[in-house]
């Protein structure tokens, strides 16, 4: 008999669990939004010629969804971005690349502040839907001395091997005043080593827009789909020392064309 009660208990606690799932997904898996807005990064390079300057339109989609447990974050949040490096094309100078990494979404989150610029909250319920709900056509420069500051940037010495990737600028962040807030110092430029006597980055400007993501920077990296998602010199694992041992795919494209 004792037996048969426990089995009977353990049939009722299952019962009950599996109802509240049954009332958990009922109840919250309508809640799930997803929100998208996109950016235009612009690059503009100061040449003996005149101003040059290339454009990458980036995608972010976020979705937010209930987690009723946590009391404290009754939420979750999920972000990705989808769109290339920045294209800069200097002729014979050679052509720049300002590189793309999956946490590109901050560059909106600096350039148009949420929460009065006070910082924090941007991937809130509330501040993705500030972002997904911006104009188009809102422009702001980007501060390369607040996080994430600029991207990176590099170009090849010869476009047809991955493995003459060069490092365009030098930077550290400040340590002084702890980690937070992060304040950058780019401490060298090789814009003129590589690109010739005047040749100097002038400025980075994010732009809300609605236009679609233009993919095709295969033109410029014909063996990037050989590359795939790995790192430039083909090896599985990454760190280094040597830059075309930690620049991978994903720094050129994230995402696919649709």
């Amino acid at each position: 008999m004792k037996t048969r009660n426990k089995v009977l208990a353990g049939l009722a606690t299952v019962a009950i669990i599996a109802v509240g799932v049954v009332v958990y997904i009922t109840q919250f898996k309508d809640s799930t939004k997803t929100y998208s807005w996109r950016y235009k990064m612009t690059v503009v390079v100061d040449t003996p010629e005149g101003e040059k300057s290339g454009s990458a339109v980036r995608e972010i989609v976020a979705q937010v969804r209930p987690y009723p447990r946590d009391t404290q974050r009754p939420w979750r949040s999920l972000v990705k971005v989808k769109g290339e490096a920045v294209v800069v094309d200097l002729g014979e100078r050679g052509v720049l690349f300002a590189l793309t990494t999956p946490d590109d979404d901050n560059y909106a989150y600096q350039a148009f502040p949420y929460n009065g610029g006070k910082g924090g909250g941007e991937t809130t319920p509330e501040g993705i839907k500030y972002y997904a709900n911006l104009d188009a056509g809102l422009k702001a420069p980007l501060d390369p001395t607040r996080y994430p500051g600029y991207p990176q940037m590099v170009t090849f010495t010869d476009m047809n091997d991955p493995m003459t990737v060069k490092n365009l600028i030098e930077r550290n962040w400040d340590k002084s005043q702890g980690q937070y807030p992060i304040r950058y110092e780019i401490t060298n430029s090789h814009f003129e080593e590589y690109f010739g006597e005047g040749v100097k980055l002038k400025e980075i400007t994010l732009e809300i827009t609605d236009e679609p993501i233009a993919w095709g920077i295969e033109k410029y990296l014909p063996w990037l789909d050989d590359v795939g998602g790995g790192h430039l010199n083909g090896e599985f694992l990454g760190g280094g020392p040597e830059l075309s041992n930690i620049l991978h795919g994903g720094n050129f494209k994230l995402g696919e064309k649709q």
